[in-house]
């Protein structure tokens, strides 16, 4: 392309180069241009380095923080769990004591009043005063926390005479006993 031709389309002078070709002044003076220094080199590869080492640290915070978050809700879900099983067990208690505190054996309405059927797996026939007096010591409650001996598969046979030393025996007045006739 001739010098007369650039300027007609606007173009800088290009000048000669050493190989012989013609180079615009953009291309010219980007070669005239001076290679980085030893010290801007070393900034320049500073500044990545720090560059990387920040998103390193960011990264490894990120991991962490993660990592932390995951342990808290592992510890509350143990936890949580732990309470569950708590409350299980509390309730399992209180329905056990709910059963202890309802008579542990309770008529057969086919048998007659010295025949009960059993609610309870151990214990032992009540029915004289003495052996009364040793669960009540043992125990410190009344009767209707007692429990029979199995003396067949699920009937116990209690020494009683009537309703009356029934109601007497395991579900005394102060204890808010109520005995109906015939039951």
């Amino acid at each position: 392309m001739t010098r007369e031709r650039e300027k007609e389309i606007g173009l800088p002078p290009s000048f000669p180069s050493s190989d012989g070709r013609n180079k615009s002044i953009h291309s010219l003076t980007h070669t005239l241009s001076l290679p980085p220094s030893e010290e801007e080199k070393s900034e320049k590869k500073k500044k990545k380095k720090k560059k990387k080492k920040k998103k390193k640290k960011k990264k490894k915070k990120k991991k962490k923080k993660k990592k932390k978050k995951k342990k808290k809700k592992k510890k509350k879900k143990k936890k949580k769990k732990k309470k569950r099983k708590k409350r299980e067990r509390e309730r399992e208690r209180e329905r056990e004591r709910e059963r202890e505190r309802g008579m542990a054996c309770s008529l057969s309405p086919s048998l007659s009043l010295h025949y009960f059927q059993c609610k309870s797996s151990r214990a032992f026939p009540l029915g004289q005063l003495e052996e009364r007096k040793r669960v009540e010591d043992l125990k410190g409650r009344w009767g209707r926390d007692y429990t029979f001996e199995m003396m067949e598969s699920v009937e116990c046979r209690l020494l009683l005479s009537s309703s009356s030393h029934f109601n007497r025996l395991c579900h005394p007045p102060e204890r808010g006993g109520i005995w109906m006739e015939g039951e």
